[in-house]
């Protein structure tokens, strides 16, 4: 028999619903097929936080399929713990393998690899005491019965007595026999000074394994800027560093916070006086409630009743 270990691998079938099924037999017909594989990982704009959803999930083998089992999760508003998760399926994955090493001077292993591979190469040094420049392109092409795979790298580097700095960059694509497979291109930039070992760098993958399809592009640096030069003025409306996000202006169509520190705030229909809220950094605020036949308005003084005309009925509070 050939294929055992493929047809012994459990393989499940998994349906996603935003309700419970009273009738589990109905699946098929009312459930969303989502795919077959080991596992499963919903994820996207149709996931709210503190909402139940439903997978239906029946295992799949060359002897047929087994009755449906329900199970239930609750989506959280954790940012800190929604972060946390992102950040090992980061870890886990092959972009974060392109950024995660340490990328020097020292470029033998990286000849080795390739002479081993029957690689092209192509190489320029100059030395001159204790000041080294290097540039090494290297060029691989691999087909075999396991895989067909591709790769191009580029390493710049410089050293002058213990310091050093050094550009790596590599695109690599590669299929497997077994359908996994990948498409990453990374640059790498690294510096060391006074032993001290700093990096930046950025990685564009896509990737398939068991099934499950990952896209994502990662950077590592102390400071992610965006750049505006616009009218000849550098402007920078979003800027990532120490952890915190900065923007100048935003729009949001959607907003979950646990904790919010504003300054001052109004909404959009602000009127003074006449409609809409605004909280000020000072501590005193307004609230203007409008309904057919009059409105009510709060203040940090007083509570006032309006008629619809604007003639004012009841006022409790700072009665001027």
């Amino acid at each position: 028999m050939t294929g055992g270990k493929t047809v012994l691998r459990p393989q499940y079938e998994f349906w996603f619903s935003q309700k419970a099924i009273a009738d589990i037999d109905a699946v098929t017909r009312q459930v969303q097929y989502l795919g077959t594989g080991p596992l499963w990982v919903v994820q996207g704009p149709h996931i709210k936080p503190n909402r139940t959803f439903y997978f239906y999930v029946r295992s799949v083998n060359v002897v047929g399929k087994s009755a449906f089992v329900e199970a239930s999760g609750l989506p959280q508003d954790d940012a800190a713990g929604i972060l946390e998760v992102i950040k090992d399926d980061i870890v886990t994955s092959e972009a974060w393998d392109a950024l995660s090493g340490q990328v020097n001077s020292n470029t033998s292993g990286i000849i080795e690899t390739a002479l081993a591979n029957n690689a092209d190469m192509q190489r320029w040094r100059k030395e001159n005491g204790e000041r080294k420049a290097e540039i090494l392109e290297v060029r691989t092409t691999l087909v075999d019965e396991t895989q067909a795979f591709a790769e191009k790298l580029e390493h710049v580097s410089v050293k002058l007595g213990e310091n050093e700095a050094a550009i790596k960059t590599k695109a690599t694509t590669v299929f497997k026999q077994n359908g996994d497979g990948k498409a990453i291109h990374s640059v790498e930039a690294g510096i060391i000074h006074d032993g001290q070992y700093d990096s930046a760098g950025i990685a564009i993958g896509a990737e398939v394994k068991d099934g499950q399809v990952k896209t994502q592009v990662l950077f590592e640096a102390d400071r992610l800027a965006l750049l505006n030069r616009a009218n000849g003025q550098v402007t920078v409306p979003f800027v990532v560093q120490n952890g915190q996000v900065f923007m100048n202006k935003a729009f949001i169509n959607y907003a979950g916070m646990t904790l919010a520190k504003v300054g001052s705030w109004y909404s959009a229909n602000y009127v003074p006086g006449q409609s809409g809220t605004i909280m000020r950094n000072d501590g005193s605020f307004e609230l203007n409630g409008r309904q057919q036949g009059g409105r009510m308005a709060i203040n940090s003084d007083s509570i006032s009743v309006y008629d619809g005309g604007g003639n004012l009925k009841v006022r409790l509070g700072k009665l001027n």
